[in-house]
């Protein structure tokens, strides 16, 4: 049994929020690890899906496999964004979103593309703050453990059966509800704030 956000729609939610912040016919580009990841190909199929369907025109340019290295990634999207001088978004399927904000910022492109990330860590928050990071796929990875840990308590308790895959909601970060995460504020239970 898994419990996962469902990549798919991983992938199409980052594709459809893209969409509606760029004008008609865009060029955006897409960071994953490898293609040979089922996450990470169904990530990018997703995203490479619905984007024209909410900007129509917009394509997807350049998919960059990082394999998870930052060194890799910077290099890349550095070359990347001098051979597409008018890319107008990026897409980061996996966690590796760092170097991006580096290679965006050392670009002097930090700001003027938009960039949608995956998952949630206190590094992103300056990246959130001056307007680099537009918006984040957050995958709840604590929400996936206490679901995991609640289906086993109820096939052990209840003789409820275990399905083979649980897929959750991922959750859509902005500036604006950065604050309420758990990975941003700590898991203080004073300054407990719910999001599924």
């Amino acid at each position: 049994s898994v419990v996962c956000v469902d990549p798919e729609v991983n992938g199409t939610l980052a594709g459809e929020l893209m969409g509606r912040f760029l004008l008609p016919r865009s060029k955006v580009a897409v960071v994953t690890g490898m293609l040979q990841t089922e996450d990470h190909r169904k990530k990018v199929q997703g995203f490479s899906d619905l984007l024209p369907q909410t900007c129509p025109g917009a394509e997807v340019a350049e998919v960059i496999e990082g394999h998870e290295d930052e060194d890799e990634t910077f290099d890349k999207c550095v070359d990347l964004l001098r051979r597409f001088r008018g890319l107008a978004g990026i897409y980061v399927s996996t966690v590796n979103c760092l170097p991006v904000c580096r290679a965006l910022s050392g670009t002097g492109r930090a700001g003027k593309v938009k960039l949608i990330t995956t998952d949630l860590f206190r590094e992103m928050v300056p990246y959130f703050e001056d307007g680099t990071i537009v918006a984040s796929i957050h995958q709840q990875p604590y929400f996936q453990g206490q679901a995991a840990v609640r289906l086993v308590m109820d096939h052990l308790a209840g003789r409820l059966p275990i399905p083979p895959t649980l897929y959750l909601n991922p959750s859509v970060v902005l500036r604006s509800n950065l604050a309420g995460f758990r990975e941003i504020r700590g898991a203080e239970p004073s300054a407990a704030v719910i999001s599924f």
